[in-house]
């Protein structure tokens, strides 16, 4: 069976091997970012945003039950899903089985509370990164957020630029933190890290140009902080190209990921 087989809603992350030593997997599964752990001598999935403010909890600090998110703290209790440290609805989690040594998630029965009633977030659709993505990002913060307005926000990658697409009426799931309305500052910025962004593409293409990976790169974002690299590709989805991030990264002292850019 092929590790990331889609089967009905049960989705395959991986063997059970390659996840039980470590413990934690961070994975994706069409437009949901979701994680897996290993806890207790059993299994436990969640959707990878934390209901605080829509940040990438899976990758925090992870100590017996708790998980602590990496933007504000937040804190929850893994196998309950309850919040240990904040008011807040707890985590969204899935149901997990073992089917022939691959572990499965049910994508059905993710159930997000998509309640914003008194929670203080101001809720927006923005488009960000140079691939365009689109999603929903909150603020608490007294913003005057207008359609086509320029922001900087908090995505899973790191801080990035992004547009106002709709405002209001937007409850679900976050994507991230609007953190200010960008300013020439951060555009000029924003330039000079899609220019230091193309360095690293032109070394991609030149490391690929020596293997037998067989895809065609496309383009490269920074995101504003400098910390990360993304690197889009056209071509089927192969493990090959994380030896090649792996290597990418030592070279430039950033973190380099590769995302398949999907037609329609």
């Amino acid at each position: 069976m092929n590790p990331l087989e889609s089967t009905l809603n049960w989705y395959s992350v991986a063997p059970v091997g390659e996840i039980i030593d470590s413990g934690r997997r961070l994975f994706s599964a069409g437009e949901l970012r979701l994680a897996i752990f290993h806890l207790e001598g059993k299994w436990v999935a969640i959707d990878n945003h934390c209901p605080h403010r829509g940040g990438p909890i899976a990758a925090g600090e992870w100590n017996g039950r708790c998980i602590t998110c990496p933007w504000h703290a937040a804190q929850y209790d893994l196998a309950s899903g309850q919040p240990l440290s904040i008011e807040s609805r707890p985590l969204s989690k899935l149901d997990v089985r073992v089917a022939d040594g691959i572990l499965q998630v049910d994508l059905d029965s993710l159930r997000v509370d998509d309640s914003s009633e008194d929670d203080g977030i101001q809720r927006t659709v923005v488009r960000y990164g140079q691939g365009g993505e689109v999603g929903r990002f909150g603020t608490i913060h007294d913003l005057n957020l207008t359609r086509g307005a320029q922001v900087v926000v908090q995505s899973h990658r790191g801080i990035e630029l992004g547009v106002v697409l709709q405002t209001g009426g937007t409850a679900g799931t976050l994507r991230g933190e609007i953190l200010r309305i960008a300013t020439n500052e951060d555009c000029a910025a924003m330039e000079s890290s899609r220019a230091k962004a193309a360095e690293v593409l032109e070394l991609a293409n030149q490391r690929l140009e020596q293997s037998e990976v067989r895809v065609q790169l496309v383009e490269a974002d920074q995101t504003l902080d400098g910390g990360t690299v993304l690197i889009y590709y056209l071509g089927e989805a192969t493990e090959q190209l994380g030896p090649v991030a792996v290597e990418l990264g030592e070279t430039t002292g950033k973190n380099v990921r590769f995302q398949k850019l999907i037609l329609e």
